[in-house]
């Protein structure tokens, strides 16, 4: 790999898209849910091609309000309402330099029929997690700055209910930042899988609750197929100073468990990013499969095959997100994954049922974080 800040790797070189993004130390702005809005905060086109133009408006004005521009993308997540979006998304031109997954799933804003996240990088020097002045409203952008970084899974402390449950879980993540030698000011991103969406601004409210106004992290919301619950991941800055028990430089990334929850083989329940290197990995499909198995098998041998490509292994996967569209991929997903993860490297992982992902007829998609590994091992 060179030196640029960023590196797009494909497989196949003909491909449109991107199979991942490799960063080169920089600091990581990452955006909440953003939505089809005008200035006003409210969703008023009414086609779904109006509101992808708008949506494409946001996304452009919100990153180069912070001096950053369009070639500064690193991934994209795209959120649409009903599965008949998804051709409309397949034409519409996206950048083919961007780790991009899709997903179907109702949206915050019932108004709304697609929504984004962003993550794109930025040279400036950050010495801490600071949320930058957003020139959208009710969008939240916040610096995950150089250095190292944590990954937690999804967590869920089971309550009465999404609101208690919110809560819960939400002081179960502090319980695991206080455990890890962090707290409130570190915390740059949460990712909610709530059922039902309706509640989303209650959750937001319980969120709020746990950090000062003006420093809120970013915050996206993705309805899942359960009964009124809620799981949380969270992703958070460790500087340099901070001494965490376990943590080795000479290690790229590293896996750690919690001594008050369960132990799995599949899934560690943090890890630290040591490199200064990010790889973003697109959403992977199985897309010549016809059985679930099969998919799965598919879907990690070409990530394999990513890694290898840039840098990287199975071992020093940092974060997956598994998105599932039924009920009977989990238990070939539950048997196949301890062939390709080592039980002391597995990475932070959350699972979610969904509506639908970016291919009819499919089970599940998976995207991932990891870094290179460390020079001469």
């Amino acid at each position: 790999m060179g030196a640029e800040k960023l590196e797009v790797f494909r497989l196949n070189q003909d491909s449109p898209g991107a199979d991942a993004v490799v960063v080169h130390d920089q600091a990581l702005i990452h955006s909440g849910m953003i939505l089809p809005t005008d200035e006003e905060g409210h969703v008023t086109a009414d086609t779904f091609a109006a509101q992808l133009s708008q949506l494409g408006n946001n996304l452009e004005q919100l990153i180069k309000s912070t001096g950053s521009d369009l070639q500064d993308v690193v991934s994209l997540r795209y959120y649409v309402s009903e599965a008949k979006h998804l051709e409309l998304m397949r034409t519409f031109k996206l950048n083919g330099n961007v780790a991009i997954t899709l997903a179907v799933t109702p949206l915050p804003d019932s108004a709304a029929q697609v929504g984004a996240e962003v993550v794109f990088c930025s040279e400036k020097t950050y010495h801490q997690v600071y949320c930058l002045p957003s020139p959208i409203k009710g969008a939240r952008l916040t610096v995950l700055p150089r250095g190292r970084a944590v990954y937690i899974s999804g967590q869920l402390e089971k309550g009465e209910g999404t609101i208690e449950t919110a809560r819960l879980t939400m002081e179960g993540l502090h319980k695991t930042l206080e455990h890890i030698g962090l707290d409130d000011s570190h915390v740059v991103y949460i990712r909610t899988f709530v059922d039902p969406i309706s509640k989303v601004d209650e959750v937001d409210e319980v969120i709020h609750s746990f950090y000062p106004k003006q420093a809120r992290p970013s915050v996206t919301h993705v309805e899942w197929k359960t009964t009124d619950s809620i799981e949380i991941e969270m992703i958070a800055y460790a500087p340099e100073e901070i001494e965490i028990e376990g943590a080795d430089q000479a290690e790229s990334v590293q896996h750690f468990w919690l001594p008050w929850l369960t132990i799995s083989p599949v899934y560690c329940r943090w890890t630290l990013i040591n490199s200064p290197d990010r790889i973003y990995i697109s959403e992977q499909l199985g897309m010549n499969s016809d059985t679930h198995e099969a998919e799965i098998h598919e879907i990690f041998g070409r990530i394999k095959e990513i890694l290898a490509g840039t840098g990287s292994d199975l071992n020093s996967l940092a974060k997956a997100t598994y998105f599932t569209t039924n009920a009977e991929v989990s238990k070939p997903f539950g048997e196949i994954r301890p062939e390709y993860y080592d039980p002391q490297h597995p990475p932070a992982a959350s699972l979610a049922r969904i509506e639908a992902i970016a291919l009819e007829g499919k089970s599940i998609a998976i995207d991932m974080i990891a870094a290179p590994v460390q020079s001469g091992k």
